[in-house]
């Protein structure tokens, strides 16, 4: 079984295969919606659209609804299946990879705590994986990491990296929000106990 929500469980799909699939599409799809709104932010520049606006605003709208489904209430049915559907929209986290039904060797408790280690660290790696990933682009095209620009227009690749960490953060940020709270919950709970 795994945690759906906070308090309910789901089985997990029935091979060991369909799961691996599940995460590799869960994986997939979180990279195209980060290359896509990241090359979206670069794109845009100073110019500021109004379509870009509008769709900051839903999403950060997307983003709340679904931190209020976290609260546990006796939500409908149909209300859960909502939040389910904005948080996979709007958040990159649990909604679309979960990795508890991959692990069978160790315990609920060891699996959930190096899920909270995971995701302390991820802002960290974020920064690490978008450094290295736009230093090795400004060395393929030559070009220093921390150079000057030529024109108020030009980009540097400290400003693409800038812009990548920004934008990742912003779609992780909900769900590093609830795993925080449930990781105080939860050792505030094993310390009092």
């Amino acid at each position: 079984f795994k945690r759906e929500g906070t308090n309910k469980c789901a089985s997990c799909p029935p091979d060991e295969g369909s799961n691996w699939g599940l995460v590799l599409l869960g994986v997939l799809i979180m990279f195209v919606v980060l290359a896509y709104i990241v090359v979206d932010s670069l794109s845009q520049g100073v110019n500021i659209y109004v379509s870009a606006s509008i769709q900051k605003i839903t999403l950060n709208f997307l983003q709340v609804v679904t931190l209020c489904g976290g609260f546990p209430l006796r939500w409908p049915p149909a209300l859960q299946t909502l939040f389910y559907v904005q948080g996979s929209v709007s958040t990159l986290g649990e909604h679309l990879v979960n990795v508890d039904c991959l692990s069978t060797a160790t315990s609920a408790a060891a699996l959930y705590y190096s899920k909270q280690q995971m995701f302390a660290a991820l802002p960290f790696l974020i920064c690490f994986i978008s450094f290295l990933f736009w230093w090795l682009i400004g060395r393929v095209k030559k070009q220093p990491f921390f150079r000057k620009r030529t024109a108020p227009t030009d980009k540097t690749h400290k400003d693409k990296f800038i812009v990548t960490i920004t934008s990742v953060l912003y779609l992780i940020y909900p769900t590093l929000c609830k795993n925080a709270v449930s990781f105080v919950a939860g050792c505030v709970f094993f310390f009092l106990s």
